[in-house]
């Protein structure tokens, strides 16, 4: 059996089997069963899928990360996630993540001074993807 542990920064979303999970990565989306061969990835925004051991599907929109798969002789293969940030599908908020989407669009076009960048770049991605998976559900 395929055991997941899935965190973000402080929090810990999954941590039980599985019968397997697709992964958003930089190099394309990759499922992983028990038996995988060991790897580590770099995760992009997207969309993470969890197929529980009962077959129950949790889907999560989730923003950047790292995956690490090992197996040892003899034991289930593990999967580790580690992303900055995750909620699952059936908890977001279209109407607030819009919100938040239009600050963003007014602050550019007022042309308000951010001392960083990178401050608004993330919010505005995780929003984004969370509006694109919130959607597909």
């Amino acid at each position: 059996m395929l055991k997941i542990n899935f965190s973000i920064k402080d929090k810990q979303i999954y941590n039980d089997f599985a019968k397997h999970i697709t992964v958003p990565t930089v190099d394309g989306e990759i499922t992983v069963l028990d038996g995988h061969t060991p790897l580590i990835s770099v995760i992009k925004s997207g969309e993470l899928k969890i197929i529980n051991a009962h077959g129950k599907s949790h889907n999560f929109a989730i923003t950047r990360g790292v995956l690490q798969v090992s197996t040892d002789i003899g034991t289930d293969t593990e999967a580790i996630l580690i992303c900055d940030d995750a909620i699952e599908s059936d908890a977001i908020d279209i109407v607030a993540e819009e919100a938040a989407i239009a600050r963003a669009n007014e602050v550019a076009t007022n042309g308000e001074a951010f001392e960083d960048i990178s401050g608004l770049i993330s919010p505005l991605e995780r929003e984004l993807n969370r509006i694109r998976i919130a959607r597909r559900r």
